[in-house]
Parts: structure tokens; sequence; C-alpha cells
């Protein structure tokens, strides 16, 4: 079927094909499209190193404070993802311990 996405060609280290293999093989995920989903999650990453990196080129001190605020942003973001994940286990531990009602009862 044709798309209208941009296709490349990326060479892959070992260890990254082998991560990405067994993915596809616990989750069916293609690693192509976990490539994808990663990388457009990182879009305002890459651009705000793309504006610290032409910052910089010009020697504009203000380059490290675009880089900051980027680390400062990816921080609260793994940080609430951590804290999504923390909930998730609560929850399950918390209905794991529920006895079970049975059809006869």
């Amino acid at each position: 079927m044709p798309t209208n996405l941009k296709r490349i060609s990326i060479s892959l280290p070992p260890e990254l094909e082998h991560a990405l293999n067994e993915l596809r093989e616990a989750t069916g995920v293609a690693p192509a499209s976990f490539i994808v989903e990663i990388m457009s999650e990182a879009v305002p990453m890459i651009r705000s190193i793309t504006q610290a990196a032409i910052m910089a080129k010009q020697n504009n001190a203000d380059a490290f404070q675009v880089l900051g605020e980027a680390l400062t942003e990816a921080i609260h973001q793994g940080t609430s993802a951590q804290m999504d994940l923390i909930e998730a286990n609560r929850k399950i531990r918390k209905s794991a311990g529920k006895p079970r009602k049975r059809k006869n009862d």
C-alpha cells in the first residue's frame, strides 16, 4: 500500500537490533513502528537541540538555557511516566489482593 511517509535507511548496532526483535516477539509491535512512535514523541527535544545548536554556532550564550529547559522538560516527562507506572502497579496489586467472586456464590 502506498504511503506518504518518508522512508529512510538506518544501520542498527547489534544490541539495538536484538532489543527491537525481542520487543517484537514479546508485544507484536514491529521495530519500525516502535521507532517511529519513539521518534515522534522526541520531536520537541529534537527541535530544542536544533535550536541550541544554531545558537551555539552563533556564540549565543542562551544555547545552554535552551538545552537546560529541554532537559528539564524531559525529566518532568520521565517523572510523570514513572508516577503513572507506580499508580498502575498499585492498582494491580490492590486488585490482586481482593478475593475473586465465584459464579456459585
